[in-house]
């Protein structure tokens, strides 16, 4: 579940963390559907994968600020 601070920084993460394009769909709906939220875009995300998430499926929740400013969280749904 990722920011959706971008076209641009949702392909760096697919390609820098080696990430199935699939695994940040859910950003991009986001994104296309509402556009760049900011930080609330977040919580949107979050939603979407609550919709969807299995238990015992990991997830890490990140964010992103200006300059270099991250923010992330590993958890396991139950």
């Amino acid at each position: 579940m990722f920011h959706t601070g971008g076209k641009r920084i949702l392909d760096e993460l697919v390609r820098c963390l080696s990430l199935e394009p699939d695994m940040v769909s859910r950003s991009r709906d986001c994104l296309a559907e509402t556009g760049n939220t900011s930080s609330v875009a977040v919580i949107d995300v979050l939603k979407r994968t609550f919709d969807s998430a299995r238990c015992g499926d990991a997830s890490l929740l990140a964010a992103f600020g200006p300059g270099f400013t991250s923010e992330m969280s590993i958890g396991v749904w139950h």
